[in-house]
Parts: structure tokens; sequence; C-alpha cells
């Protein structure tokens, strides 16, 4: 399907908010991101594991939900997209933001999946917060 995506990082600015930077590298358009599938695993501070799947929300995020913090040239550096807003081409990153609940535990080894509309996943490991 041509359609190729990288997890450049996955981290914790808080306990409940996870950020995933993602970078398109195949040749197709990404987009239709109410059809893609986030599911987390994750622990609290008390040891209890939990599984949850994300439903996508393009407005203020509620508890476990997540939409797209922004398309970029270079997130990084945060320089904004130029070609189709809105539209994540090849070659663009993005970073996308998913509020969690329960509050991921410190120091514990959590997992993100993600899946595009066309079928392709990726998965990432990231550290509970640390304050």
């Amino acid at each position: 399907m041509r359609t190729n995506i990288l997890v450049l990082s996955a981290n914790q600015p808080s306990a409940t908010m996870l950020e995933v930077t993602l970078l398109n590298t195949g040749q197709t358009k990404l987009a239709e991101f109410e059809k893609w599938d986030i599911i987390v695993h994750t622990q609290n501070s008390e040891g209890h594991s939990y599984v949850t799947w994300l439903p996508y929300n393009s407005g203020t995020l509620a508890a476990n939900e997540w939409n797209v913090k922004g398309i970029y040239r270079d997130a990084s550096a945060l320089s904004p997209e130029v070609f189709e807003p809105g539209i994540m081409n090849p070659n663009e990153e993005m970073i996308i933001q998913c509020k969690l609940d329960p509050a991921v535990g410190a120091g514990t080894v959590n997992l993100v999946s993600l899946t595009t509309a066309n079928g392709v996943t990726v998965s990432q490991d990231f550290d509970g917060y640390q304050q």
C-alpha cells in the first residue's frame, strides 16, 4: 500500500498526557484520523495494568481520547506544514497527544500501538512520567 510510518519519540509531558511523534516515511498521504486505532498498555502507580483503545477527538480531549497536536515539516522545531494542511504528507511529521486515565505510574514501562486507516501498524514503548 506504499504506506509507512516511523515513531520518532513517545514521551509523557505529564502523568496523564502522552505525546507520540511520527514521521511519514511512505509514499501515501495520511489523513482520516478518526479511522486510526491507538491502543495503550499502561501501568498505574499501584502496579495495575490497563489496555485501553483510544478514540479520536478533533476537539478538546476527554479521558482516554487522542487528537493531532500538529503536523510539521520538522516537529522538533515546530516548523508547520506547508502543503495540504491537516494531511500528513510523505516526509512530514505529526505529533499526536493522548489523554490517559488512570495516570501512568512513574518508572513504569508502557506501550503505545498505532494503526493507520489502511492497516499499517507501529508500536513504541515509553517510560512512565518522571517529575
